[in-house]
C-alpha cells in the first residue's frame, strides 16, 4: 500500500506543477464535537463468507464535488477473521456547510474502498459526524484482467457522464375535507436531505448497487406540491445525476452514478420511461385497511389542529431504476425530514354527514408511522 501511495503522491504533485487541479483555497471547517467512527461488516458478494485480512481505506467525497479533483482519505484499517474494521475518521476536511441532515442526524458522504486477493470492494457510505455508523459492504471477485485497487491517499475523481432521473421521495395522503401540502425546500442551516443510491460499475464491468449518498449539491429552490380531497398518490422529484471516474491505481477504477442535486421540479406524474419502455406517469398508492390501535393510531382534524404535519421521523424507502446503470434499481428516502415535510389542514367543505377527516398511521400512531394516511371516514371510537 505505501509503494502505491508514494507513486500516486508523485502523480499528484506533478498534476498540480502543470496545472491540474490542486488544493482548494483554506475554507472554515466544522468543529465536530467528536472524531466519528465508521463499523463495517465485509463479505463475499452472494454470500460466501466474511472479508478477512482486507486493506480498508475510507475517503471523505466533498459536496459541489465540481470544485475537487481528489477525494481525502479520512481514515485505514484492517478486516479481522469476521471480516470486521472500525475506522476512526479523520473530519478536518469536512466544512460546516458540508453537513446533511438526514434522520435528524448531521451527517456527510464517505467513499470506502477495500481489496485483498482478488477481491473489491467500493461503497460510499452517509456517515454520521458524531457516534458510530454501521454498515454492510459485499465484496466483488476482481477479474483475472482487471487490476487491484492501490488505496491512494488521494484518489483521483473526474465526471465524466451526466444525466436526470425522477425519483420516488413519498406517498401522499388527502381526503375530502383535507388540503395536505408537501414541502421540498431548503433553510440556512439545512440544505441537503434525501438519500440516493449510488450504481457502481469497477472498471467498466457490470453495474451494481454501491451504497448510498446525500445529495452531493445544496438546494436552493422551495417546491411544493398541494393536494385537495382524495388523493392517495406517489410524488417524485428530479434530480440531475453525475457519472464520476475515480482512479483507485494506476489502470484500477471504479465508475459511480451519484446524486448530484435537486433539479428544481416536484410532480405526480413522472415522465420517465421505466424499463418496459412505457412512461411511468401516475403512480397510485394503496391505503391499508384502517387502524384503530385503541385509538391510538388515529386524530381527528379539526379547525383547531389544522395544519398538523410531519417533518422527522421514520423515513419510508422506494426504489427507481436507473436506466444509464443498466435499469439497475436503487433506493431513495426522503420524507419525512426538516426540509423534505408534509402539513394538512382542515378545510370548511367536503366531509360531513357522520363522517371525519382521520389523520393516521397504518398499525403505528401518525408520529412514527412510515407513510401519514388521511381519510373522511365515519367517525371511529376508541
Amino acid at each position: 500500500m505505501t509503494r502505491w501511495r508514494l507513486i500516486f503522491g508523485a502523480l499528484t504533485l506533478f498534476a498540480v506543477a502543470a496545472g491540474g487541479t490542486g488544493a482548494a483555497a483554506a475554507s472554515p471547517h466544522a468543529e465536530l464535537s467528536a472524531q466519528p467512527m465508521l463499523s463495517m461488516n465485509f463479505t463475499h458478494s452472494g454470500g460466501s463468507g466474511a472479508l478477512s485480512g482486507a486493506d480498508v481505506a475510507v475517503y471523505y467525497l466533498p459536496f459541489d464535488p465540481a470544485r475537487h479533483g481528489h477525494d481525502p482519505e479520512m481514515g485505514t484499517g484492517t478486516t479481522d477473521l469476521a471480516g470486521q474494521a472500525t475506522v476512526t475518521l479523520n473530519t478536518s476536511m469536512v466544512q460546516t456547510a458540508d453537513l446533511a441532515d438526514v434522520a435528524g442526524h448531521r451527517s456527510f458522504n464517505a467513499l470506502v474502498v477495500a481489496e485483498t486477493d482478488g477481491w473489491t470492494a467500493v461503497e460510499t457510505v452517509v456517515v454520521r459526524d458524531t457516534g458510530t455508523t454501521t454498515a454492510d459492504v459485499a465484496a466483488r471477485a476482481v477479474p483475472a484482467t482487471a487490476q487491484a485497487p492501490a488505496l491512494p491517499e488521494r484518489p483521483a475523481d473526474q465526471i465524466v457522464g451526466s444525466t436526470y432521473r425522477y425519483v420516488t421521495i413519498g406517498a401522499l395522503n388527502s381526503a375530502d375535507g383535507i388540503q395536505a401540502g408537501l414541502q421540498y425546500t431548503w433553510t440556512s442551516e439545512t440544505s441537503r436531505q434525501t438519500t440516493l443510491g449510488v450504481a457502481g460499475s469497477y472498471e467498466g464491468g457490470a453495474w451494481s448497487e454501491s451504497g448510498t449518498m446525500t445529495e452531493q449539491t445544496s438546494r436552493s429552490v422551495d417546491a411544493p406540491w398541494r393536494r385537495w380531497n382524495v388523493y392517495h398518490q406517489y410524488v417524485f422529484a428530479n434530480y440531475f445525476f453525475q457519472k464520476h471516474y475515480i482512479q483507485l491505481g494506476i489502470k484500477a477504477f471504479e465508475y459511480l452514478w451519484e446524486p448530484d442535486h435537486f433539479a428544481g421540479q416536484v410532480t405526480d406524474d413522472d415522465p420517465n420511461v421505466q424499463r418496459s419502455g412505457t412512461v411511468i406517469g401516475k403512480v397510485s398508492y394503496s391505503v391499508p385497511g384502517f387502524t384503530n390501535c385503541n385509538g391510538n393510531c388515529w386524530f381527528i382534524m379539526t379547525r383547531n389542529n389544522s395544519g398538523w404535519g410531519r417533518d422527522s421521523g421514520t423515513r419510508a424507502s422506494y426504489r427507481f431504476d436507473m436506466a444509464v446503470a443498466g435499469w439497475l434499481s436503487l433506493e431513495a428516502e426522503a420524507t419525512y425530514g426538516s426540509i423534505t415535510y408534509v402539513h394538512w389542514y382542515w378545510q370548511s367543505k367536503g366531509c360531513s354527514g357522520g363522517y371525519s377527516r382521520v389523520i393516521w398511521g397504518d398499525n403505528l400512531d401518525p408520529e412514527a408511522a412510515r407513510i401519514v394516511q388521511a381519510d373522511c371516514m365515519p367517525t371511529p371510537v376508541q
